[in-house]
């Protein structure tokens, strides 16, 4: 069974009747259909012949296209309807002012949090950092620092690394020496940054 309004049946004719059979439709009454155009799909879930689903399609299609006056509403059903359901509990929504103990309850209960956890924290503060076999050269350590690998709070002064975007703007001159233009590139520098009691220092 689908809710959904007269006018989206022309957009999704071909998806249902290209999974479904035995269709019937029926319109909101009028005191409710002019609101949001409302219309109710039954069918079987199944797939038949190529012809039956063209025919289908069509037909869905029309009603996607036409006007409400083609369609009996939910006051005429005269047949009963067999809604079965194949496996598990039937399952329902409820609408209404949410409740907070209900709604901390579910949170308690759901994995989102821990999803969350997994999905958001930083790759580096889940690594293991294991001792080099050789102690590490300055030019090793810069790179560290300026990875955010290593850093933090050492004490009297704090070190981070950050990355900054750069210009180099070069002169471009003829075989004469004279300028006929520059040439510009852009790149990112990593540098590492020092937070000291007195002051900031930047080391490239």
């Amino acid at each position: 069974m689908f809710c959904i309004p007269q006018y989206v049946l022309k957009d999704t004719a071909s998806v249902l009747s290209g999974r479904f059979r035995n269709f019937r439709v029926y319109r909101f009454t009028d005191v409710t259909y002019d609101v949001f155009k409302q219309v109710v799909v039954i069918a079987t879930l199944g797939k038949i012949s190529g012809e039956d689903s063209k025919k289908n399609y069509k037909w869905l299609r029309s009603i996607g296209e036409g006007e409400k006056d083609m369609l009996p509403t939910l006051a005429e059903i005269t047949d009963e309807i067999d809604v079965r359901v194949s496996e598990g509990e039937l399952g329902f929504f409820r609408a209404g002012k949410m409740n907070p103990k209900e709604l901390a309850q579910d949170l308690a209960n759901s994995p989102l949090f821990e999803e969350l956890i997994k999905r958001l924290e930083p790759k580096n503060l889940a690594a293991n950092m294991k001792r080099p076999m050789l102690p590490l050269k300055p030019a090793h350590m810069g790179i560290a620092i300026a990875s955010g690998a290593v850093g933090g709070n050492l004490g009297t002064h704090i070190v981070a690394g950050i990355t900054k975007r750069r210009k180099d703007i070069t002169e471009i001159h003829d075989d004469e020496g004279r300028r006929t233009g520059e040439k510009v590139t852009e790149f990112f520098q990593s540098i590492v940054r020092v937070f000291t009691p007195d002051d900031i220092h930047d080391v490239e």
